[in-house]
């Protein structure tokens, strides 16, 4: 059967090419249209999601982040419909970072059982018949890595790090030294797909406010004014509303980020995560 998504050069190329219509759109103060071009690049990203493995999911995620700051720079630059902020956020509600790793990393494990079973599942391999039970017990351990990563998965990531929580990327793992060159990868995906999911969520927090000024008249008092629901406006990464602050540009939407400190929405080092208002020009 013939794969349903475009290989990965061929996906950059379309991602890169709806980002130039978007801003050109914009420059053309042609807000909708250049909103409309970012829900189709979400819709891009959202296909992957469904592909297997860990190269298909970090192919979303980029695409993913590349509609995220697309949109965020649309909103940025004027105004759009109701309509739009309406089609945005039910795009944007779509994601869903829990459900999105524990298929990644089923999907992973089960191509990773696959490739295993070629390394060393024939009696005449020769791996086997040269290296033996050490090597068996490499790729056995790192089939076995993927338990502990699964039970983390589907949980929220202020969930899983709990403060004190042993991580179960620290390398040496138990599982042998397959399992330990593997570790760090993983963790940049689980990194990757939480951070997302705070951007995505403070873009529709972003959106609302956008929103809620339009329709009152005048600005949100907070998180509890905007038709959002409260799963939307909470930080992943602590388990507790994102940070909103006023600036003289506009709102300041930002995560914490992994590290569990409020930068004040620092983005040096990605201290923390946010979107953020265009500098306004004297």
């Amino acid at each position: 059967m013939a794969a349903l998504t475009a290989p990965p050069i061929e996906i950059r190329s379309v991602a890169r090419f709806i980002d130039w219509q978007m801003k050109v759109a914009s420059e053309d103060g042609q807000t909708d249209v250049a909103a409309e071009k970012g829900i189709q690049l979400l819709r891009l990203a959202a296909q992957y999601d469904a592909e297997p493995g860990l190269i298909s999911s970090q192919i979303a995620m980029a695409v993913r982040g590349a509609a995220v700051a697309a949109i965020d720079g649309v909103l940025s630059s004027g105004s759009v419909s109701p309509s739009l902020h309406v089609q945005l956020e039910q795009e944007l509600a779509k994601f869903d970072a829990e459900a999105t790793l524990l298929a990644t990393m089923k999907t992973e494990r089960a191509i990773s059982i696959s490739a295993t079973l070629d390394q060393i599942g024939g009696a005449k391999s020769i791996v086997v018949n040269t290296i033996g039970l050490p090597m068996k017990r490499m790729y056995v351990g790192a089939i076995d890595y993927y338990e502990p990563l699964l039970m983390i998965a589907n949980k929220p990531w202020h969930v899983s790090y709990e403060q004190g929580t042993p991580s179960v990327f620290q390398t040496p793992t138990r599982f042998g030294t397959l399992a330990d060159l593997l570790a760090s990868s993983f963790e940049v995906q689980f990194d990757i797909v939480h951070r997302t999911s705070a951007l995505i969520r403070a873009l529709r927090v972003k959106s609302a406010l956008q929103q809620f000024a339009a329709e009152h008249g005048r600005e949100a008092e907070g998180l509890g004014d905007l038709a959002l629901p409260k799963e939307a406006t909470i930080d992943p990464f602590s388990g507790k509303p994102l940070k909103l602050k006023r600036t003289d540009d506009g709102w300041l939407i930002y995560s914490i980020g992994k590290d569990g400190v409020d930068d004040s929405g620092s983005f040096e080092d990605s201290k923390d995560y946010d979107v953020r208002p265009q500098k306004r020009t004297k």
